[in-house]
């Protein structure tokens, strides 16, 4: 038999509200949100309605998207990397010149790198690191 939780979405809503708090009290910086919970809300949007579940869990309005929830919900979770180590690169001294490199990905992260000539900076190691981290 359903628990009183398990057949009203307003009780079900209040549950995931302390289950993401919690869950933002203990994550590391920049962390996705766990499928399971993003699941969750994506459920409870098609009950409730997006602006209803977005507001009560302090959700950005991006996350609502249909073609969001589509995309997070059948995307594998990679975990986020906590600290990445990079060794120096020595790049040729070009005086005052300067290098800008950017790059994004597919869950919308960026990366600018600016480098200053004469910099030591493994630039190479870096970019690598970052899409790692994107699979």
């Amino acid at each position: 038999m359903a628990t009183e939780q398990q057949r009203n979405p307003e009780l079900q809503l209040q549950g995931l509200k302390i289950r993401i708090e919690q869950w933002r009290a203990r994550r590391v910086a920049y962390e996705r949100m766990p499928g399971d919970l993003r699941e969750e809300a994506a459920a409870l949007a098609q009950v409730l309605g997006a602006s209803r579940v977005q507001s009560v869990l302090r959700l950005p309005s991006r996350m609502m998207r249909p073609s969001t929830l589509v995309r997070r919900l059948s995307t594998p979770m990679t975990p986020a990397a906590r600290f990445i180590e990079i060794g120096p690169l020595p790049m040729p001294d070009l005086g005052n010149s300067s290098t800008v490199l950017e790059l994004g990905d597919r869950e919308g992260r960026h990366l600018t790198v600016r480098v200053a000539g004469g910099t030591n900076l493994d630039v190479c190691g870096l970019v690598s690191a970052f899409l790692r981290g994107s699979r």
